[in-house]
């Protein structure tokens, strides 16, 4: 199965150690000539390499690139141009930059593509199904190297899933803390007179192009190049194709 990996970020969370970087090396400039190829529910972004030492080049073995959606301010980290991602609302405008990430930092963002319209759903089309959630491990370790798809020995874990058509699949990472109620917050530390609460934290999202039927995607517990900290989290799945998104399904996880 061909993947189209994307990674979104709600914030820049450093989510392990990121090495030590090479002296005098600093965040890599943007890349050039952003364009955009709408689809019904999102855009395949393609994009030059950057030139600086240490940067990510067009097919990011350094590092990887961050995709910012203008209106509404998405982010999608993706590891090599074109970037695909979804998501987004059928028959409207967007623009995109480009930023390059390496272990310094993520650079100044490119200047936008031209805007460019997603495609209007077909008539009579219905939002896509997901059934039959499994991973092959609910509890295991973080890849110690790689992306949010590499693989190591006794490391991630396999999501099966079965999708009722063609289109775009999205798992979404939630970190889920417990806590305490507090002025309307939930709030991590004790306080004795409050009553328990669950906090759930977007840590960020995978996409790939999948096809109908039964379909496997493997996640290294991974994030923009960090192992997830131990933890308890939980696995959100979603599909979207020809511009309508269906049900989510929820699975839990723990990482060691």
């Amino acid at each position: 199965m061909k993947l189209r990996i994307a990674l979104a970020l709600a914030s820049l969370v450093l989510l392990g150690a990121a090495g030590a970087v090479a002296a005098g090396v600093g965040p890599p400039p943007p890349p050039a000539s952003v364009t955009a190829t709408p689809t019904a529910d999102g855009a395949t972004v393609a994009f030059g390499a950057t030139s600086a030492t240490g940067a990510t080049s067009a097919t990011g073995t350094t590092g990887s690139f961050l995709v910012t959606v203008s209106p509404g301010g998405k982010q999608v980290y993706g590891a090599s141009s074109p970037i695909t991602l979804g998501g987004l609302q059928p028959s409207t405008s967007y623009s995109f930059r480009v930023s390059a990430t390496n272990a310094a930092g993520t650079g100044v963002p490119s200047a936008p593509s031209s805007p460019v319209t997603t495609l209007a759903p077909p008539a009579g089309t219905v939002p896509p199904a997901l059934s039959g959630p499994k991973v092959s491990l609910i509890s295991f370790f973080a890849a110690p190297s790689g992306g949010p798809t590499a693989r190591g020995r006794g490391t991630g874990t396999n999501l099966s899933f079965s999708d009722s058509e063609a289109g775009t699949v999205t798992l979404t990472v939630i970190r889920v803390t417990g806590g305490f109620k507090h002025a309307g917050a939930c709030l991590t530390h004790a306080l004795p007179t409050s009553k328990r609460c669950t906090s759930y934290e977007l840590l960020g999202t995978l996409t790939e192009m999948a096809g109908a039927g039964s379909d496997t995607l493997h996640f290294s517990g991974r994030l923009a190049g960090h192992a997830l900290a131990g933890g308890v989290y939980q696995l959100r799945l979603t599909a979207t194709a020809n511009g309508l998104t269906g049900n989510t399904l929820k699975v839990p996880i723990d990482v060691f």
